[in-house]
């Protein structure tokens, strides 16, 4: 099988390129993704070498050594800005630095007001007609038609119990334009339609986690200048890449075909997402 005649995994293979069987959570597989394909990319256009990359403000004037000319491609999450990359692997830089790689947020559809309210209850609970008062609604319509209210939750109470309370006093609650309530009718939205995540082989963890085994044996085969056979004694290798990747019979002629499937999923994801055409 051919591979690159000077490539940097001849001599410098460690576990950290090609073992990412380690990586669950979904960010991690998005960032290793494109951090050693990105890193695979660099290493090939600079025939086996990964250079340090220059300063982010010198980086357009950057020449990918395959051609002379410049051939910047920026890399999304910004990791090509740690000065960890290329010469690092993606675990060994996580190791290295643990608390820069943060899952991202999901915002959060609500506010926290900054209230003493037990001052206020302190203060006018005493009084008899407390429980009678109907101070006029906190209504923010000018901000999205939203509407301040102070919810006493009884937090002994089961997380379902309490969703099913809240769902009903929702229900009630929803500003209908009754006679009597300042507030203006709000209806609920429609719903929106219902995407479906594809679960399985189909689903992203799957796909990513495949492709990451393609770039995995294509590094092997590097290693062992396309003798396959020698990757799949490599230590390890029935572990991280699975049954696909060893021979079905003990005395089969030939090595099984996803090794030369790997090389071809792996340039396909170079030319087409790093533009990488050198195959």
């Amino acid at each position: 099988m051919n591979v690159p005649l000077r490539n940097y995994w001849r001599r410098n293979l460690n576990p950290d390129d090609w073992d990412f069987s380690g990586l669950a959570d979904i960010d991690e597989l998005r960032a290793c993704y494109h951090w050693e394909y990105r890193r695979e990319a660099i290493q090939l256009a600079a025939n086996g070498m990964l250079p340090q990359l220059p300063p982010q403000s010198e980086r357009p004037k950057f020449a990918m050594l395959r051609t002379g000319k410049p051939n910047f491609v920026p890399a999304p999450y910004g990791y090509s800005h740690h000065p960890d990359f290329p010469k690092l692997s993606y675990l060994e830089h996580r190791r290295r630095h643990p608390a820069s790689i943060k899952p991202e947020v999901p915002r959060q559809p609500w506010e926290t007001l900054d209230a003493d309210l037990s001052r206020i209850m302190r203060d006018f609970g005493h009084l008899p007609e407390w429980n009678l008062l109907t101070p006029p609604p906190l209504w923010l319509g000018d901000a999205g038609a939203s509407e301040i209210v102070t919810l006493n939750i009884p937090w002994n109470t089961r997380d379902n119990h309490l969703v099913e309370w809240f769902r009903a006093w929702l229900k009630a609650r929803r500003p209908k334009g009754d006679e009597g309530d300042s507030r203006p009718a709000t209806p609920e939205p429609p719903a929106l339609p219902t995407t479906h995540k594809p679960t399985g082989r189909g689903s992203e963890p799957t796909q990513l986690r495949s492709k990451l085994k393609a770039l995995s044996a294509w590094r092997l085969l590097q290693r062992y200048d396309g003798n396959a056979w020698k990757a799949i004694a490599h230590d390890g290798v029935d572990r991280v890449l699975g049954k696909q990747y060893q021979p079905k019979r003990r005395n089969d002629p030939r090595p099984p075909t996803a090794w030369s499937e790997a090389k071809t999923t792996a340039a396909k994801i170079l030319q087409r997402e790093f533009r990488f055409n050198r195959f």
